[in-house]
C-alpha cells in the first residue's frame, strides 16, 4: 500500500527543455537509424490525425520510430540516459527527489516521454515507478499507430488518479511537480503541488492557487 506518492513530470521539471524525447529523435537522426521510411509516416500520422488530436497531434506523434526495431531502441535509450542525463539534471530538484525520498514518499516518474526513456530515467534516479508513454508496437518492431497511453493534461490525471487506486493511496494526499499549465488538472486535484520553472500560464495559475514555486535559472 503506498500512502504517500509524489509524481514527477520530466521536462521542463527534472531536466530543461527542449524534452528528452527530442534530444533523442536527434541522437536516432545522428547515429543513421531514422530515414526517409520514419519521417514519411510521420508526415502522413499529420496528415491523418490532426482532426483528431489537434493541437495535440505532434506530442502524439511517434510513428517517426515506424519499423524500428523495439529491442534496439531500448538499448539506445538506455545509452543516451547513461551518456547524457545526469548532465542535464536540474541541481536543485536532485535535492527534492531526495527530500522526498527520505520523507518516506513513493516516488513516481509521470512523463509524455516514452517508455524506453522514462524507464531507464526512473530507474537512474532510483525512483520507484513510472508512468510514461507507451508506443505501438507489432513483432518487436514500432507501428505508426497513435501510442496506447500517452500522459499529457487531463490523461495525467487520470492515469495518477488510477495509479493511486490500484495501489491504496489516495491522490489528494499525494505531491506533483510540474511546469507547464498542461499539467494544471493533476497539479490541482494533489493535496500538495509545486510548480518548476513555470511557463507563463502556469505562473498565473500558481500564484492564483498559492503553489510553492521552484526557478532555476
Amino acid at each position: 500500500m503506498k500512502n504517500s506518492i509524489v509524481f514527477f513530470d520530466l521536462d521542463g521539471t527534472l531536466i530543461p527543455k527542449p524534452s528528452s524525447e527530442r534530444r533523442f529523435f536527434k541522437l536516432l537522426w545522428q547515429s543513421g537509424k531514422l530515414g526517409w521510411r520514419q519521417l514519411f509516416a510521420a508526415m502522413i500520422f499529420f496528415v491523418r490525425n490532426s482532426c483528431r488530436f489537434g493541437i495535440s497531434v505532434g506530442r502524439k506523434n511517434k510513428a517517426y520510430l515506424f519499423g524500428l526495431n523495439v529491442k534496439e531502441i531500448e538499448l539506445l535509450g538506455q545509452h543516451w540516459v547513461n551518456t547524457f542525463f545526469d548532465d542535464l539534471l536540474n541541481p536543485r530538484m536532485v535535492i527534492e527527489v531526495e527530500r522526498c525520498r527520505q520523507a518516506g514518499y513513493w516516488l513516481v516518474l509521470l512523463t509524455g516521454t516514452p517508455e524506453f526513456l522514462a524507464k531507464p530515467i526512473a530507474k537512474r534516479l532510483a525512483m520507484d515507478d513510472y508512468i510514461a508513454t507507451q508506443c505501438k508496437s507489432h513483432d518487436g518492431y514500432f507501428t505508426a499507430a497513435p501510442p496506447s497511453q500517452h500522459p499529457c493534461g487531463t490523461s495525467k490525471l487520470h492515469l495518477a488518479n488510477e495509479y493511486c487506486r490500484l495501489t491504496g493511496a489516495e491522490l489528494n494526499q499525494s505531491v506533483a511537480y510540474g511546469d507547464s499549465h498542461q499539467d494544471y488538472q493533476l497539479l490541482k486535484a494533489v493535496g500538495s503541488a509545486i510548480a518548476v520553472n513555470p511557463d507563463r500560464r502556469m505562473v498565473a495559475i500558481a500564484q492564483l492557487n498559492n503553489w510553492p514555486v521552484i526557478s532555476i535559472n
